[in-house]
């Protein structure tokens, strides 16, 4: 007996465009195995167990969170330029929508786990130094060679 269901996604043609590209990187033939990849992948990364509740007032972001935010966005966007010929408004969407997916992670994962005050602030704070980043990438991908090899 067959129990797979189907679902249909309406995307947009940037989002689209994404996905073509996950398709590229991943080498897989169609994009319904892209997505069931994605899905995958994002399931195993997300923290086991019981789920971390946080509650009481808001606590500022420790500084080393801060780095590791930083350096996170950095390589993903090193990584995606690198591969993907994505714009500057592209980019930036992305690191909105990743760095607040990898500021969750850190704080929920933080021991003890933490509320974090101003999260806008934080990945804004982010993302300054991660877009100049980019922007040198795109300017001169040959200074990065030695991260792509590592």
């Amino acid at each position: 007996m067959d129990t797979k269901q189907r679902v249909q996604f309406d995307l947009a043609p940037d989002t689209l465009a994404l996905l073509d590209a996950l398709k590229e990187l991943t080498d897989v033939s169609t994009r319904a195995e892209a997505v069931r990849n994605a899905i995958k992948f994002h399931y195993d990364h997300l923290p086991q167990g019981p789920r971390k509740l946080v509650s009481g007032t808001a606590q500022p972001v420790p500084e080393e969170l801060q780095r590791l935010l930083v350096s996170r966005l950095e390589d993903a966007a090193v990584e995606i330029a690198r591969v993907y010929d994505s714009s500057r408004d592209q980019m930036f969407r992305f690191c909105l929508s990743f760095g607040k997916d990898i500021l969750y992670e850190l704080c929920h994962t933080y021991d003890p786990p933490i509320n974090p005050m101003s999260p806008e602030i934080v990945i804004a704070k982010a993302i300054v130094p991660t877009m100049e980043i980019f922007t040198r990438y795109r300017n001169n991908p040959g200074l990065f060679a030695a991260r792509e090899k590592s």
